[in-house]
Formats: C-alpha cells, sequence, structure tokens
C-alpha cells in the first residue's frame, strides 16, 4: 500500500510539471482552414474549454492555442469535436472552445466546469438558447415548473415549429444524449434548406468524463493458513470478476477497483495442534481498492494497485505487475500479496470456529474488456 501511495504522489507531481497526461491523435483547424496533423492532451471539459495543448507531428514540445487563435481541434480516438466560439458565459459573451454535441441546421454545443454544465443550441441564423443542466426534483411544484419554463424559453423559441421538439424539451431530462436527440429529429424534419442537416454528431461512449471497463481476472494462490501457534500450507486457484471505474482525461493514470474473488482452497481440520481431513473449501470475498499505471509514452506500462478485502473477518492486498494494451483492450500479468483474518478453522477439541489468519501469494492473469 505503500508502494501505491507513492506511486499516485508522483503521479500528481508529474502532472503538475506540465507534462501531458492524456496524449491522443488528433487535428487542429486554423484560422486559414489548414489542418494539421498531431497529438492533443485530452482533458477535462474546463480545460478543454480554455486552450488545447497540441503537438504537432514531427516536433518535440507542445504548444497551447487559445480560444480564438485557431477554429477548433479535434481528437481523433475520442471523437471529441471543439471550435472556438463566443456565446453568453456568466452574464457576457466570453470567446471559448466549445465541444460540438451536434453540428446542422441547428447546432448543439457543451460547455462545462466544476460547478456547472451549460448547452448552446445555434440556429442558421445566429439565434443563440442557452440551456442549463439543472436537477428539478429538489423543488416544489410550482418552483420546479418556474425554474424549467426560465430555462428552455430560448429553445422553444428556436424549436417553436415543431410541437414534438417542444414538447421533449418539456418533458425529458436535460441531458446531452436527450438534447442531442430532439435536435437532430428536428434537423432532419425542417432543415432541409441547411444543405447537410447533421453533419457531426459526438460519441456519448467515447466522450464520456468517466468510464467503467468490466475485466476478468485468473490466477494461483499458494500461502499459509494459521491457527494460534499451528498452522498448514495451502493452495488455491481463483478467478476474480471486477469493475474499473476512473477518468482518463482527469486522473488518466489512477482507477477504482471492485471485485468479486471466488475459488477453492485445501482446508484441514486441527486437532491437537495435528491437522487431517484435507478437503477443498469454496472461498468468496469482495475486494476494493486502486490500481496506478506508471505514466510511459506507450500502452505497455507497469502497474501496482491495493486495497481492502472483505470476507469472512476482513483483510488487505497489494500487487504489483505489468499492462499490455492489444488494440481498445488491455492484458496484465502480475503478483498479489493477500492478508486475511477468517473463522473458518474448526478445532475437534473445543467443537467450534475459531480465528485464523490466511496469509496467500500469488500469480496472475487479467484481460480488461
Amino acid at each position: 500500500m505503500n508502494l501505491l501511495l507513492m506511486a499516485v504522489a508522483n503521479g500528481a507531481m508529474a502532472q503538475q510539471t506540465g507534462e501531458p497526461r492524456n496524449p491522443l491523435k488528433g487535428y487542429v483547424i486554423t484560422n486559414t482552414n489548414d489542418t494539421i496533423q498531431g497529438t492533443i492532451d485530452y482533458l477535462t471539459g474546463k480545460e478543454n474549454a480554455e486552450a488545447c495543448h497540441f503537438l504537432k507531428d514531427g516536433e518535440t514540445a507542445y504548444r497551447t492555442y487559445r480560444p480564438g487563435e485557431i477554429q477548433g481541434y479535434r481528437v481523433n480516438e475520442g471523437g471529441a469535436y471543439y471550435v472556438s466560439r463566443t456565446l453568453p458565459l456568466d452574464g457576457k459573451d466570453s470567446t471559448f472552445f466549445a465541444e460540438y454535441l451536434l453540428q446542422g441546421g441547428v447546432s448543439l454545443y457543451r460547455y462545462e466546469d466544476e460547478k456547472r454544465t451549460l448547452f448552446y443550441m445555434v440556429d442558421g441564423k445566429g439565434k443563440v438558447a442557452t440551456i442549463k443542466k439543472e436537477d428539478y426534483e429538489k423543488y416544489k411544484k410550482e418552483e420546479a415548473a418556474r425554474r424549467k419554463r426560465n430555462n428552455l424559453q430560448e429553445a422553444a423559441a428556436i424549436m417553436y415549429i415543431s410541437p414534438e421538439a417542444t414538447r421533449d424539451l418539456w418533458q425529458k431530462n436535460i441531458t446531452a444524449a436527450n438534447l442531442v436527440r430532439t435536435t437532430r429529429r428536428y434537423n432532419e424534419q425542417y432543415c432541409q434548406d441547411a444543405g447537410d442537416c447533421v453533419e457531426f454528431q459526438y460519441n456519448s461512449n467515447k466522450t464520456s468524463l468517466y468510464s467503467p471497463r468490466l475485466f476478468a481476472e485468473v490466477g494461483f494462490s499458494k500461502g499459509e493458513m494459521k491457527y494460534e501457534v499451528y498452522s498448514f500450507q495451502t493452495q488455491m486457484p481463483y478467478i476474480n470478476i471486477g469493475c474499473e471505474f476512473g477518468s482518463s482525461r482527469k486522473h488518466p493514470n489512477l482507477s477504482h477497483q471492485a471485485t468479486v474473488l471466488v475459488g477453492l482452497y485445501d482446508d484441514r481440520t486441527i486437532f491437537w495442534g495435528y491437522s487431517y481431513n484435507e478437503k477443498k473449501k469454496f472461498w468468496l470475498e469482495v475486494d476494493y481498492g486502486l490500481i496506478y499505471r506508471f505514466p510511459t509514452s506507450g500502452k505497455n506500462r507497469p502497474f501496482v494497485n491495493g486495497g481492502i478485502t472483505l470476507s469472512q473477518v476482513s483483510g488487505a492486498y497489494a500487487a504489483a505487475g505489468y499492462e499490455f494494451g492489444v488494440g481498445h483492450h488491455l492484458w496484465r500479468v502480475g503478483a498479489k500479496f493477500n492478508y486475511r483474518g477468517v473463522n473458518i478453522v474448526k478445532d475437534l477439541l473445543f467443537e467450534d470456529d475459531m480465528f485464523a489468519t490466511f496469509t496467500t501469494g500469488s500469480l496472475n492473469l487479467t484481460f480488461v474488456l
């Protein structure tokens, strides 16, 4: 666990020095309509709105573009698309990189920071509607209706010729997915004179700030079951199914892990210091912890992870290994150390379950979807 904490601290210090946190292939569009290929540091919504950190192919130093210095930029692998726009923000017109959610006869943009998310609808004549993402359930019915009406009146004025669109605006929750569906359908019905009604639509799976990944681990443990002064060696093949939850844009090297481990271990009965009646017993535990991947220029990198174990009592685990990127998936090979408390050793003399410790070391192979 100390190694994991040190790795996290070192990673945070590296991020503060200006090193790219989440470099992805992409390109910038200059104000003269030239497209320059390279690498973009794809970060949080607020950071992406304020600047584009771009490394041109063939160069070694990142350059920072501010809104207005380029038309926009696009992340190929993430599908995100940002353009320089001047839109209302905090009561005045501000220029920032707005995230394109939908480009068409009526376009849809997003701006987000730590406290809020704003959506902008812009029609072909430049008319702008600002929509704030808001939870109305915390208000009384009358107050919720008033706030929703004030929030959506500009958007309803843009889509007034479509009863379906205005109904969707009022009835559905204000989310990026719902607004994209409503705006897209409106475009396909009413923007025939705008050429291609929908030229671009964001991919919500690729542009989300946080994303879960499922993984499966198989391993083989060898260890020791110890009861007071008595102990015996044991072994356990196991399968570990889990979910990894993190943000490659916010904390690219750190993720949470929650897993369920099942296995079969060798158990024995203890009587006056002697053990016999060896048998296989089912083992079940839930683990929760963190995994930290050391920053590298490629997809192959070492990692450490650790956390707590919840079984019949509790314990802790720590692990280290190496991760290999294969397409959009990952393979990991590693070694893990577990220390657990258990109430599973049967003493025939006292005819009672007694406390024991279960310490194991294991080798494992993990596949991440």
